[in-house]
């Protein structure tokens, strides 16, 4: 993704990008939720070639000769205690849409209800803030915790404003409502501010077939942040 904003928001072991937070797989930081970007959005000036060449071989053997290097993950000369450094793994905010907890504002993080602040001190409290929030000044928002997968597992955001308003067209402001304290499906609610359309997540885990054809293959919800 070109243009995103260049800002440390936590540090990883290599052996993690490896084998538990490869390309494509969710993180879940103190503050926001992060996906790991593919290759082509990486710093390869930053990443020293492995000269290895029977590991070179056994790849090729799997992938194909279109593979030239092995590469170590991208890392500053100046070393881990850099704070401030820019360079490292490309992570994208995902999912991409945000929930204030004070006024229930469900909308994407590139719309103009919420801004990133970054603290190159203390990357770990990098988050998005809800900037003109009616009940509270500036408070941090926090991932919509469910999106959509296909059984090849894809990812993608989940489709709120058609899930709401099934399939008029509406770009209003949306709220995600609880209405309980179990954190149940059945108890959270979407709401729609001008045309008062409102549906119970209940129906995205729907085992209508019909239902889930008109929506996706698969519908997918993450644990919460702790």
């Amino acid at each position: 993704m070109k243009g995103y904003h260049k800002a440390q928001v936590g540090d990883i072991r290599p052996s993690q990008i490896l084998w538990t937070y490869g390309i494509g797989a969710i993180i879940n930081l103190p503050r926001i939720s992060t996906i790991i970007m593919g290759l082509d959005e990486w710093d390869t000036s930053k990443a020293e070639e492995l000269h290895e060449e029977r590991l070179l071989s056994a790849v090729k053997s799997v992938l194909g000769p279109q593979v030239s290097a092995l590469r170590q993950p991208p890392i500053d000369e100046q070393g881990e205690n850099n704070t401030a450094s820019t360079v490292g793994v490309p992570v994208s905010a995902f999912p991409r849409w945000m929930i204030c907890p004070f006024c229930r504002l469900l909308a994407p993080v590139d719309q103009e209800y919420f801004k990133l602040y970054v603290d190159t001190r203390h990357p770990e409290r990098t988050c998005y803030r809800h900037h003109n929030c009616s009940k509270a000044q500036n408070p941090t928002v926090f991932p919509a915790r469910f999106m959509i997968a296909c059984e090849a597992g894809h990812l993608d955001d989940f489709p709120w404003h058609h899930f709401v308003h099934e399939g008029r067209p509406c770009n209003s402001v949306m709220r995600l409502l609880e209405r309980g304290v179990t954190g149940e499906a059945s108890d959270i609610l979407v709401s729609c501010d001008i045309c008062h359309g409102r549906r119970s997540m209940v129906d995205a885990f729907s085992s209508d077939d019909d239902e889930r054809s008109q929506t996706t293959s698969a519908w997918k919800r993450t644990n919460p942040l702790s």
